[in-house]
């Protein structure tokens, strides 16, 4: 016997060819959500917030709400997480084009081409801290 352990996520609506194809088998669950009123705007954005979703709004008017992007914000590309779990990635110039559903997620990445010297440091600090505990981890376990 194999285990399966996971989700399927789609549109169920019975007149869906997806949902007429999909088999349940015994011990299978359906989990409905609740239906999502809001939007999510993260990362490189001055005010990351979850604000109430509008119609006819846009990625653009979404991360104007959000105080805009940062100085560290990778303006080429903005990704969004729908509702359904899916990822869709746009380029910077359709977002004042395209609208979003109750439910997405804004997530604007950092540019790592742009490191000011503080996060830099930070950076270095982390990777010589971890190597401290690993090198010391390995010694404990050596004797």
């Amino acid at each position: 016997d194999v285990t399966i352990d996971g989700r399927i996520t789609g549109d169920l609506s019975p007149s869906r060819e997806y949902a007429k194809n999909l088999v349940l088998e015994d011990g299978d669950r359906i989990f409905v959500p609740v239906l999502p009123t809001t939007v999510s705007i993260f990362g490189q954005v001055n005010n990351p917030m979850t604000i109430n979703h509008k119609d006819n709004q846009t990625i653009k008017d979404y991360i104007d709400m959000a105080g805009g992007y940062t100085n560290l914000a990778y303006k080429k590309n903005i990704y969004v997480l729908k509702g359904s779990g899916k990822m869709e990635v746009f380029a910077a110039r359709s977002s004042r084009n395209t609208y979003l559903e109750a439910g997405d997620t804004i997530i604007i990445l950092q540019d790592i081409d742009i490191i000011d010297g503080f996060s830099l440091a930070t950076i270095i600090a982390n990777i010589l801290s971890n190597s401290a505990i690993s090198i010391a981890a390995l010694k404990t376990i050596s004797n």
